[in-house]
């Protein structure tokens, strides 16, 4: 599991002065096989975050929902 950088998750049910952290709010996943890597991200938005995951991992496939 990675981090995820979903400002809305991090801000849902919580009080609004008090938002989790993005490790606490949602997760990414990336699958590491014989064939590649793939990366999900799940429904997020999009942050410069992620290009730290790409720095820190090779990937071959990305899945990302990312929406307002």
């Amino acid at each position: 599991m990675l981090v995820n950088y979903d400002d809305i998750a991090r801000r849902t049910g919580v009080p609004v002065d008090q938002p989790r952290t993005y490790g606490e709010a949602a997760v990414s996943y990336l699958f590491e096989t014989d064939a590649g890597s793939i990366l999900f991200l799940g429904d997020s938005l999009y942050h410069n975050g992620y290009k730290a995951i790409g720095d820190q991992h090779t990937i071959d496939v990305t899945i990302a929902d990312m929406g307002l």
